[in-house]
Order: structure tokens, then sequence, then C-alpha cells
């Protein structure tokens, strides 16, 4: 059988799969869906409509902020109708709300300081947004976005990353002919 043939009956099976899945189990399957076969398959289109969490950190890495971005904006936070009422269900990846702040962060995601969130919805939502496959972090005016199933072996940057870039700022590079930072 020809191999383009194969892979248009695969990609029609793929999405009867999902329509399938997404019709009985809801909405947030389709993003589980995407997760695991992220692994396996060139999804990187797909992503993009996916933008999930943003992690915002103050220059003295004192303060963490966690926003919502995009389409879990309706998803996640209940914004899936505008003003007439009309059902939204994606925003851009731009548009972002916030979430919850963690005082003196030790760890990315530290699981202590996020399961005591006084606000019973702002810890679930985080919760919720954890799950998510992108990661977006942003200190001192820079921002990577991460997609974990498109890079499976590799970590987003962590919190010692952010202190490395701290302690670094103010140096002097000039006289400096060779430097490696080791968790790269």
């Amino acid at each position: 059988m020809n191999k383009y043939v194969l892979t248009i009956f695969f990609y029609v099976w793929f999405a009867i799969f999902v329509f399938y899945t997404v019709s009985l189990f809801g909405y947030n399957s389709f993003f589980i869906i995407l997760t695991f076969c992220g692994k396996y398959l060139y999804l990187d289109n797909i992503y993009l409509l996916i933008l999930s969490m943003k992690f915002a950190f103050d220059t003295f890495l004192s303060v963490q902020n966690i926003y919502a971005t995009g389409p879990e904006l309706a998803e996640t936070m209940g914004k899936d109708r505008d003003a007439q009422g009309n059902k939204v269900y994606e925003y851009p990846h731009t548009q972002e709300q916030f979430v919850a702040s963690i005082d003196h962060p030790v760890l990315m995601t530290d699981t202590h300081k996020l399961a005591n969130i006084q606000d019973y919805i702002a810890r679930e939502t985080v919760q919720l947004l954890l799950r998510k496959p992108m990661t977006i972090v942003e200190y001192d005016g820079l921002r990577m976005e991460f997609e974990q199933g498109k890079y499976p072996g590799v970590w987003s940057p962590n919190i010692d990353t952010l202190l490395f870039c701290r302690a670094i700022k103010n140096l002097d590079f000039s006289e400096i002919k060779t430097m490696i930072e080791v968790g790269s």
C-alpha cells in the first residue's frame, strides 16, 4: 500500500479517535491525547494553540506570579462567553489573567506552597494549569516558551537557572574568554 494512503488513513483515524474521545470524556481529554501523542507525532502547529501557564518572576526572585494564557482562559478560567453570550473557545496566546502569587519561591513548581494557596479556586486552577504541556517562564525581560512533549528529555528552566542569571547579571565579562554553565 502506498505510504501516502497510509498517512492519510492514519490522520483520518486519529481525527475520529480524538473526536470520539472528546465527545465521551470532554475537552480536557484532547490535551491529554496531545501530550501523549506529542512524543510520537510532530504536532507543532497544534501546540501553538495550547499555550497554557506562565510563571513570571520579579528581579529579586522574591515573588512568583502565575498566569493562565490563551485558550486556558476559556477552558480553565471560565471565560468561555463574550459580552453577548456567544461561546468563546480560545483567546490569543498573548492574552493572560493573573491566577496566584507565591512569595519567596524555592522551586519553579513548589508543591507545598502551591497546595497552601488560600483561595480554593486559584489553588485548583494552578493544579489544572500544571497538567498542561506548555510552560512559559518570564524573568528580567526574558521569555521562554517550553513544550515538554516536543522535548521529552529536556527540563524546562528551574529556579536555579534564574538564580544563576541573577548572579551573573552585573558581572563584567569583557576579560572572560571561556565560560561554562554546568546545567547546560
